[in-house]
């Protein structure tokens, strides 16, 4: 059993003479306990301020069977959008620690870029170089009420399959304030007008395809193809 034991040996020769002897066998438990954690965890944000979200991990010992976990954060608590790391601890009771770790994702739910800009099955909207393209979108789902979501519009150009950088769009609306998109309270809709006047005039970008980037800053890329043509 755990703990120290001790051993008696005795030996007896052919005259009858005997001895004994004894030595001590100890056992010790090294062995941490198994932490079960859900999968990655993908929810969608109430809010701007993320989700609560429920969830649960089991340990088990070898020795002393089920235990208690320790949460780096609580099930039911709120997550702000992207991830997080949620850590899980359990210590048996000789002090074998173990820990396990799993991702909770909260991300905003929408409805994907909207008219004029097409999307699959035909994912290439071709516009007039130099022109204003009305970017829309709508969350959709629990995440349907949010009306002040911080979104930003970016994009790249494409030359082959190299990609160009990142860059900031430009607005002609002056209700945006940089590259974010504004909500259109009677449209239910957010919407971001393109200012292309900066690609016409730009030598290195022009006419072409460029990707556009629509960031809600929840770490899920947005990503949709449009192209621009004199």
């Amino acid at each position: 059993p755990l703990g120290t034991t001790t051993v008696t040996v005795s030996a007896k020769d052919a005259a009858g003479n005997t001895a004994t002897g004894t030595f001590t066998v100890t056992v010790v438990d090294t062995t941490a306990p198994v932490i079960n954690v859900p999968g990655q965890l993908v929810v969608f944000a109430g809010s701007t301020a993320g989700a609560a979200v429920n969830f649960a991990a089991a340990a088990q010992d070898l020795v002393d069977g089920a235990v208690s976990v320790a949460y780096s954060h609580q099930p039911g608590s709120l997550f702000a959008p992207g991830q997080t790391v949620v850590t899980v601890t359990a210590t048996d009771a000789h002090g074998n620690r173990s820990q396990a770790t799993f991702v909770v994702w909260v991300q905003f739910q929408w409805s994907g870029v909207l008219q004029p800009i097409n999307v699959a099955p035909n994912p290439t909207s071709i516009f007039k170089l130099g022109r204003t393209v009305p970017v829309k979108f709508a969350l959709s789902g629990v995440s349907a009420g949010i009306t002040n979501a911080t979104a930003r519009l970016s994009f790249r150009k494409l030359q082959g399959s190299v990609e160009g950088e990142v860059s900031e769009a430009d607005s002609t609306s002056a209700a945006t304030v940089g590259n974010l998109f504004r909500f259109d309270a009677e449209g239910g809709q957010y919407i971001f007008n393109w200012d292309t006047k900066p690609l016409a005039s730009s030598a290195a970008l022009g006419q072409g395809t460029y990707v556009l980037f629509v960031d809600f800053g929840d770490g899920v890329e947005h990503g949709v193809l449009v192209s621009f043509r004199n």
